[in-house]
């Protein structure tokens, strides 16, 4: 079962485990998880590599690639997916069936680990975080252990495992619910660098008008030379304006005339989609690349707020050059009568910085740039209401940090649920739950 290969999609980091188990079945994990905790060493989870907490010198590695199956069963709209099932796996099988999952921006990103740490996606704002999704889950404890985890058998664990799941376990397989909505209007509009201001202010007062059928994120972007960048911004710092709009059908040019009136998008590739095509809207880079990044959660933003965010984080920034991106949340993502997941509920606005770095770099280097995002949050005074795991990537977070992704009463219980599965804190890789000074 133990093979040489430990490829990652973030390639910052030394990549050097001692061992890595390649499971073929599920009896596998327990085989695994048993001889890594001999060792004393750290098991970490491997799917598709986007979230690597930082360097694995000194970890075991359990490589789940090998087990990607998907089965969709159309009349209760859900699907059941293995260990290293990625988002277009399940996007193509449930699209067989005019049915798409909850999911996020990449295709290539894996199911669990998206899911377990929340999951804000195309179309948060209409169905809230993508860990509501989770139905019912097998999860091998730190005492070897499989729990059968649903709403009817052990559900704290579920509702602990939309949002912290990493926390308690390997997610060996696990039921997701699918959504009958088969096609998404959607796609990015591209501007050039001169229009930056005024778009960042004209999608802002944009927001504030918008339904939850339609969720939408702000990127100011250094890009890249590709080819798969529209030509009038390749190369140069412009402004990526991502929408996903359901029920309803809008043509590109009549979004684009709302969204900043008067200015024409140098590029738009908005149009009906199936949900297999729908990572157009945010066109993620598809090869591997180093970055690290860092998030708060706001209220309500204000247009000084985003010239503040031009100033410290834009194109004229001394401290960059930064990937900025500001999403859009509210909606179904805001404070609910019934809580289904373990996040925070009630934050209006994300704003995430990311700095690209070079391959092998290391955790001295994201720490310094972590350092430079936080100086940023700090001169910015926006109101924070905590922060976001998923956008928390290539870095581990201190127990604070951890402990801002969540409202006090629910940090309070799970920890008290993370004492009770893994009292030795064996799974620490992702994010770790930890006694701070906010329990």
């Amino acid at each position: 079962m133990t093979v040489n290969s430990n490829s990652w999609y973030n390639n910052a980091f030394e990549t050097l485990p001692s061992q890595v188990y390649t499971p073929r079945q599920h009896p596998d994990f327990q085989t695994a998880l048993n001889a890594i905790l001999q060792t004393g060493e750290t098991p970490v989870l491997r799917v598709s590599g986007h979230g690597i907490p930082g360097d694995l010198r000194g970890s075991s590695l359990v490589d789940a690639s090998n087990l990607r199956d998907v089965r969709v069963d159309p009349r209760q709209m859900i699907a059941t997916v293995q260990a290293g099932a990625r988002w277009g796996d399940v996007a193509a099988a449930a699209g067989e069936h005019g049915l798409i999952p909850m999911s996020g921006s990449a295709p290539s990103v894996g199911v669990l680990g998206y899911l377990l740490e929340g999951g804000i996606g195309l179309l948060a704002r209409k169905f809230g975080y993508s860990a509501r999704s989770l139905r019912s889950v097998r999860l091998l404890t730190a005492a070897g252990e499989v729990l059968t985890v649903s709403a009817d058998e052990n559900p704290d664990v579920l509702w602990a495992l939309r949002g912290a799941g990493s926390n308690f376990g390997i997610v060996i397989s696990a039921e997701i619910q699918l959504l009958e909505h088969p096609n998404v209007d959607g796609g990015g509009f591209y501007y050039q660098r001169n229009k930056i201001a005024d778009v960042a202010h004209g999608w802002l007062d944009w927001t504030r008008s918008l339904t939850d059928d339609t969720t939408s994120s702000l990127g100011i972007v250094p890009f890249p030379s590709s080819p798969s960048i529209p030509e009038p911004v390749r190369g140069d710092y412009g402004a990526h304006v991502r929408v996903a709009h359901i029920n309803g059908v809008e043509s590109g040019d009549a979004v684009a005339s709302r969204l900043v009136p008067d200015i024409t998008p140098a590029a738009s590739d908005f149009e009906s989609m199936t949900w297999v095509e729908s990572s157009r809207v945010y066109n993620d880079p598809p090869v591997p690349m180093g970055y690290v990044a860092s998030n708060i959660l706001t209220g309500p933003l204000s247009h000084a707020n985003i010239d503040s965010i031009l100033e410290f984080a834009g194109p004229s920034s001394v401290a960059g050059p930064f990937v900025t991106q500001i999403n859009h949340l509210g909606g179904a993502l805001g404070p609910q009568p019934n809580v289904m997941s373990a996040g925070r509920h009630g934050a209006e606005y994300a704003l995430r910085l990311l700095t690209r770095l070079e391959p092998g770099s290391g955790e001295r280097a994201a720490n310094t740039a972590k350092g430079v995002h936080h100086e940023i949050f700090t001169k910015l005074g926006i109101r924070t209401i905590g922060t976001s795991l998923n956008f928390s990537l290539g870095q581990r977070l201190t127990a604070d940090e951890v402990a801002s992704a969540f409202e006090p009463e629910a940090l309070s219980r799970l920890l008290d649920i993370k004492r009770r599965l893994d009292p030795d804190n064996v799974f620490s890789n992702y994010h770790s739950l930890v006694s701070s000074n906010h329990e």
